[in-house]
């Protein structure tokens, strides 16, 4: 059975139990939860059911979700079932069914639908759950000997939820195995379900949530109990397949098959190559989905996580030896045996291959700048004879190529080194705290007791920004540093500083969402003032930010609440211009074009949209120029609420990482734009007045940005840059339309009398070597002689001393010379020694180590050239003087090679 058959099976046998089926959610989670950056499991786009913060439309549902997880990247490809990407199958009940249901629906299918024979199936419960038990044993009639019992650190939800926590929603679980025979176990007579060979296979996992666990490991009965089930896709298929690793389901075998072409290696799974082969399809499969959903590889976060993941498959592709990007070349197989599933696949297989690539071409680009330090700091330490490559220098590859930690270990570890990791971290640290901003998430200004009591008052803060921007509205809510309070200030105390935040039964006021910044205004009565500097939303509440002017609040209080007018129309005629560009974009450069996010603040745009190849200048101008001949055409603008099919049959334009609800709003621009926006727009697009483009630049692997003025800042622009303009020709003394004929003219001068400078420059350099050579002490050694050099060379440059060195080594004299030079008040020493002259124990390396401390620095390099800095320019002269009488003392043991 292939596994869109087992998916398309589970989900039509859940259907038959009433139960909703739910499409899978986004690997970006869409539930505010900072601490979560992928979809890991189905529960996931649940939670706020299962948390009572939200109503389900059926309180039964199943779905087969998208799931990535990295915890055990390092496993995958080593083992049978380990992976980054897979699908979860689950059914879920919030508070309708419990324990005998879900054990019954889970016996049935895989029983009577799937045809597994129940001899083969293997149970375990909770050790205290005897409900459980009893349901299986005497209802299920599972034979005792294949019904185990174990503790809450394998068969509980959380594992040690009881002992250890964490406080909330928990409860027993119960796991179903199968047993693919004694062939494949360890041979061993305690073999058993807990044994960690490759006899039994966890399928499905059955988690009963009928406990609240409070401080000190308290167990309080949830009023509803829910049922939290899942069956790995991959694994159960693997079962159906009668095969033992998932790597040979139908799904792996196909895209394994393509990647040994590419490679041209003999597959044999159990090898290293094997498991290269193996890590390389499981990873296309999860970079293909997490492009497919809106995540572009990055610095940070969610696209570092995805950075990392195409760079281990590119990793293992070159141990394989692929010279040049081949990555993308999976992704077409990928979106083919996916593709019926997942149709936005084969939409998206053109753009997802472009980034792949791009992200390839980068990497390698990355790989070879940044061996190239690697090879010279390792050279450096086996001169020096350590073995521990320092963390400061594996950041730096980091901070300044871009090259990954993980594989200057692996390439360390491959060369005999080891990487100071602590030190690495501590570097990294240190730049994250430089470079970390505050941040506030609306969700996190509610403590659960506040969120409870909020919802005893209202269920929902209703917008009514579409149609008023004032209105009188109810005070409901009032929080002071994460509290609920009932007035604002207290008696007799005016902190008139305190950021608080309001909460209203209405509110014309806009939270921020969907790319679109958040209104501003005032909540006021006669004597009472509270000014809106920020509105966010949590949950289905409006929360209004700000402080207390004037008057004080008191819940229940009625106030008007005024969104700033002005402010609100620009950021309305920006919202629909970004509709208007992503028309355009698609229009001139194509509909492979896809929106990748995009910002609307009052005063500016931006839109990020997919393409790997920079536009033309030619198309910039034509894109703006359509966005401004729609503009003057003045055509309507309007919205329809209407449901999530009917929206997509009509030819809306909706963004795949975005989920929605069944029911949406669509934004019409004419005939020619349809698209799902919640947000603020205006009723024509006369309204925007006039476009223009200010940059277009890419911002990571395929994505590139766009940003864009309106109405009056557009020709504030527009003005300033014919300013710039005028001045530039007043400067240049010629015409505006002269100025850049005028500027290559001068370019052009500049470029020659560069190049007389850098002549003057080499010759200057030449003649300081010769007289440098000239006056040179001649130090006899072994019938030959060796000319010892040690000056200030005044008014130079560190890179000046290397040419001069140059000079004086091309003259094929046995020379030691010794450069020095002061800038800023800052010593540079430069140490060139015949390559002849050069050992283990008498190189430029261990004499520059010498005396860089009596400038108070240190230094480094090569046994033929080697420099220093620090930080006492005044004693550069102490420093020569000290080198000269060492070359003295040592010059008995100078052999000349």
């Amino acid at each position: 059975m292939r596994v869109d058959e087992v998916r398309s099976l589970f989900l039509e046998f859940f259907k038959e139990k009433g139960h909703r089926i739910y499409p899978s959610d986004s690997l970006v989670p869409n539930i505010p939860d900072p601490s979560l950056l992928f979809t890991g499991a189905g529960m996931n786009q649940f939670k706020n059911y299962f948390l009572g913060s939200a109503t389900p439309l059926s309180l039964r549902v199943a779905s087969s979700q998208k799931c990535l997880r990295t915890v055990d990247i390092e496993r995958v490809g080593r083992t049978f079932s380990h992976h980054t990407f897979f699908e979860m199958l689950g059914n879920f009940s919030f508070g309708d069914y419990f324990k005998r249901e879900a054990i019954l629906f889970a016996w049935e299918f895989l029983t009577k639908w799937l045809k597994i024979s129940p001899e083969k199936l293997i149970v375990t419960v909770f050790e205290d759950d005897k409900t459980a038990y009893n349901i299986w044993r005497d209802e299920i009639e599972m034979p005792e000997d294949k019904l185990f019992s174990f503790g809450e650190d394998t068969n509980y939800w959380p594992a040690n939820a009881p002992s250890d926590g964490p406080n909330g929603p928990c409860g027993p679980c119960s796991e179903i195995y199968y047993d693919f025979g004694k062939e494949y176990g360890c041979g061993l007579p305690t073999c058993s379900v807990d044994c960690d060979c490759n006899r039994f296979v966890e399928v499905w996992n059955l988690v009963f949530m009928e406990f609240d666990r409070q401080d000190k490991g308290k167990l309080v009965p949830l009023k509803k109990k829910n049922i939290d089930t899942g069956m790995g896709l991959e694994r159960i298929s693997a079962v159906m397949q009668n095969v033992v690793s998932n790597f040979d389901i139908d799904v792996f075998k196909i895209i394994i098959k393509h990647i040994v072409n590419l490679v041209k290696i003999e597959y044999v799974p159990s090898s290293e190559e094997g498991t290269r082969v193996k890590r390389i399809a499981d990873h296309s499969r999860a970079l293909t989905f997490l492009i497919a959903d809106g995540v572009s590889p990055s610095n940070e976060g969610r696209g570092y996580v995805e950075r990392r993941i195409l760079r281990r498959a590119v990793r293992d592709g070159m141990n394989l030896g692929m010279e040049k990007p081949f990555l993308y070349k999976v992704v077409p197989v990928v979106c083919e045996v996916m593709g019926k599933a997942y149709p936005e696949l084969k939409d998206k297989h053109i753009h997802i291959a472009r980034v792949i690539k791009a992200e390839e071409e980068k990497f390698l680009e990355t790989v070879e700048s940044g061996m190239k330090m690697l090879e010279e700091t390792i050279k450096g330490l086996k001169d020096s004879g350590t073995k521990i490559f320092p963390g400061e220098s594996a950041f730096k590859l980091y901070d300044t190529y871009g090259f990954p930690v993980d594989l200057t270990e692996s390439i360390l570890h491959e060369k005999g080194f080891k990487l100071d990791i602590s030190e690495y971290e501590k570097a990294l640290s240190e730049q994250k705290a430089m470079s970390r901003a505050g941040s506030k998430i609306a969700s996190e200004i509610f403590n659960t007791s506040e969120i409870d009591e909020i919802r005893n008052i209202l269920a929902e803060t209703k917008y009514l920004g579409d149609e008023t921007l004032s209105a009188e509205v109810t005070l409901e809510g009032i929080i002071l540093k994460g509290k609920l309070t009932p007035r604002y200030p207290e008696e007799n105390f005016l902190p008139l500083e305190d950021e608080i935040v309001i909460i209203t039964d209405h509110s014309p006021f806009y939270p921020e969402s969907g790319g679109q910044c958040a209104d501003t205004g005032y909540l006021k009565t006669d004597d009472t003032i509270f000014e809106v500097t920020d509105t966010q939303k949590a949950e289905k509440y409006i929360l209004h930010i700000g402080k207390l002017k004037q008057g004080c609040l008191k819940t229940g209080m009625k106030i008007k609440a005024e969104v700033s007018p002005e402010r609100r129309e620009m950021i309305a005629a920006n919202h629909t211009a970004t509709h208007l560009l992503h028309y355009a974009l698609r229009s001139i450069l194509g509909p492979t074009v896809e929106q990748s996010g995009s910002l609307v603040l009052s005063d500016r745009l931006r839109f990020d949209y997919s393409m790997s190849q920079p536009p033309s200048e030619h198309e910039i101008r034509a894109i703006e120029e359509l966005v401004n001949q729609r503009i003057r055409e003045n055509a309507n603008v309007s919205a329809r609420t209407m449901g999530l099919e009917q929206a997509k049959k009509m030819g809306a334009t909706a963004l795949f990482s975005e989920k929605y609800a069944d029911t949406v709003r669509v934004l019409s621009i004419g005939d020619y734009s349809k698209e799902l926006c919640g947000g603020s727009h205006i009723k024509q697009t006369g309204e925007i007045g006039y476009f223009r483009i200010i940059s277009d630049a890419s911002i990571s692997s395929g994505i590139r940005r766009i940003e864009a003025l309106t109405g009056r800042e557009a020709l504030k622009k527009t003005y300033e840059l014919e300013r710039i303009l005028d001045q530039s020709a007043s400067l240049l003394q010629t015409t505006i339309h002269q100025v850049p004929h005028k500027i290559k003219q001068l370019s052009e001068r500049l470029e020659q009398t560069q190049m007389q400078l850098a002549n003057y420059h080499k010759e200057e350099n030449r003649q300081i070597a010769d007289a440098l050579l000239e006056r040179a002490i001649h130090i006899p050694i072994a019938q030959a002689g060796l000319k010892l050099i040690t000056e200030i060379v005044e008014g130079k440059t560190i890179e000046d001393l290397r040419l001069i060195a140059d000079h004086i080594r091309n003259r094929g004299e046995t020379v030691i010379a010794l450069l020095a030079t002061a800038r800023d008040n800052k010593a540079n020493m430069l140490l060139m020694l015949t390559p002849r002259l050069c050992s283990d124990d008498f190189n430029a390396v261990s004499l520059i180590k010498e005396i860089a401390p009596i400038i108070e620095g240190s230094g480094g390099g090569r046994k033929d050239l080697a420099q220093a800095g620090g930080k006492r320019a005044d004693k550069l002269t102490d420093a020569l003087t000290h080198f000269a009488n060492l070359i003295k003392s040592r010059i008995g043991g100078i052999k000349r090679g």
